[in-house]
């Protein structure tokens, strides 16, 4: 009896510690903001209209906490667009390096823009439509559902090197046509909990990582250690993830389908908007093992080879970020344009990336007058 009961003594002791300290977490610890996103119907998820969200993950490395606002249509916008407008439009499809990992002004759209205003001072509007997690599927909804009606002369899909696999995901719960043309890609709310989209691919969550990820998601204490501890542990894939898979040179039957699908609804993006009058430029995301020479960049050549079938422009960004940085210690240069243990541009990246889209645009917008 007097076991059970310094047991009982024990275990009301640490239940009451633990209330304590989670009850001081939620005092002093500033709780994550909730991602600014939406489930939506058709286009999966897009931005909570009016939302300011302010990016702290990567302050812990350096970069400073910098807002993104949404307008009340889901665009990275200060204003409502109506459906005429008095410049010609220029909107950017892709998914999160379009919109944004850096402050506003050093975005991707951002310094494009600054590119041809060099040359058409007050002749564009610049509209960035990026969503983080985006990729064909998406982009073909979002612009039949919505940017089409918003008079676009030019769209710039940007095609991000994690595409294909997302696609592969979005695709088991897509609706389609007779024509197999995507009607729309609503949340899988099942997947999403058995399920974490990983640098490795898609893991599904056993019992006891699920209930992880609850507490994670319920207690303050346990968010922060877990933060803490990810960031301390981060180690980069070996080889070429199956998030990337499609950045190998040689490729299985089943990442050969999966790229065949996502070219195939490109293919149908480009379509829709030619045939509305649309100017399509096709590009992509040069990610930092491609630079680097560690990965394939065969994605970049299959783009290539569906802009000249189709008839439309295409920027290989890769050639003018190399030279750019033979100019000093290659692989330095390359790095420091990433924000460090993530994927994705700092400012200097998107300020070299972005100019190097920004300068061949502008040239064929010179060409296309």
């Amino acid at each position: 009896m007097k076991t059970f009961r310094l047991a009982r003594l024990i275990v009301l002791t640490c239940l009451a510690e633990a209330a304590l300290l989670e009850v001081l977490a939620r005092l002093f610890l500033a709780s994550p903001p909730p991602l600014p996103y939406k489930e939506h119907p058709i286009l999966n998820h897009v931005w909570i209209p009016h939302t300011t969200y302010i990016h702290r993950e990567w302050e812990g490395v350096g970069i400073p906490a910098f807002p993104l606002r949404s307008n009340g249509q889901s665009l990275l916008l200060d204003y409502e667009l109506n459906e005429r407008s008095e410049k010609k439009r220029i909107f950017f499809l892709g998914d999160s390096f379009v919109e944004g990992t850096a402050p506003r002004e050093d975005s991707y759209v951002a310094v494009v823009g600054e590119k041809i205003e060099e040359r058409y001072p007050e002749a564009f509007e610049f509209i960035n439509s990026g969503t983080s997690s985006y990729s064909p599927l998406l982009y073909y909804l979002l612009f039949t559902t919505k940017l089409a009606h918003l008079s676009p002369s030019v769209l710039v899909v940007t095609v991000d090197m994690t595409d294909v696999f997302d696609d592969s995901l979005y695709r088991q719960n897509c609706t389609f046509d007779d024509s197999t043309l995507p009607l729309a890609c609503p949340p899988n709310k099942k997947l999403r909990s058995e399920a974490k989209r990983t640098g490795k691919g898609l893991e599904f969550l056993s019992v006891r990582e699920r209930v992880g990820a609850f507490l994670i998601k319920s207690s303050r204490v346990v968010g922060e250690i877990h933060r803490i501890l990810a960031n301390l542990n981060y180690i980069p894939p070996e080889d070429t993830p199956e998030l990337f898979a499609w950045c190998r040179e040689e490729w299985s039957d089943d990442v050969r389908a999966q790229v065949d699908f996502s070219l195939k609804t490109l293919d149908q993006l480009i379509q829709v908007a030619t045939t509305q009058g649309v100017a399509v430029v096709l590009t992509g995301v040069p990610h930092r093992k491609q630079l680097l020479g560690e990965w394939s960049e065969r994605p970049f050549r299959v783009l290539s080879e569906l802009a000249r079938r189709k008839g439309v422009f295409f920027i290989d960004p890769i050639p003018e970020m190399k030279d750019r940085c033979r100019v000093e210690d290659y692989q330095n240069c390359i790095n420091r344009l990433y924000i460090p243990g993530d994927m994705h541009f700092n400012s200097e990246g998107y300020r070299v990336w972005g100019a190097a889209v920004g300068d061949e645009l502008a040239e064929m917008l010179s060409r296309r007058q």
